[in-house]
């Protein structure tokens, strides 16, 4: 675990999360995103965007449920799990078969 749990005792009542330098990239990430789906669109290609049937499936969600591992404790923190792709994987089949 980080160092920073260390600080935390059963007397906590508060604590702070901060934004770093990956998060504020975040942003960008999302514009990447709508700039992919135009070039796929002008290559005559096709772009599958999870986004509406990925939610629900975020990291906090419980193991039988989360389509992408939580940052702390997960097999692999903050990356799709076997759920997540093979839920993309029937996206992208759906998309195919349209």
């Amino acid at each position: 675990m980080p160092p920073q749990f260390d600080a935390l005792g059963p007397g906590a009542d508060l604590v702070t999360l901060t934004i770093g330098g990956n998060d504020a990239e975040f942003m960008t990430s999302i514009g990447t995103c709508a700039l992919t789906e135009e070039r796929a669109a002008a290559a005559d290609a096709m772009a599958v965007d999870p986004y509406e049937a990925s939610t629900g499936h975020d990291a906090c969600k419980g193991a039988n449920v989360r389509w992408t591992e939580p940052t702390l404790g997960g097999t692999a923190p903050a990356h799709p799990n076997a759920a997540g792709m093979a839920a993309m994987a029937e996206l992208i089949e759906a998309e195919l078969n349209r």
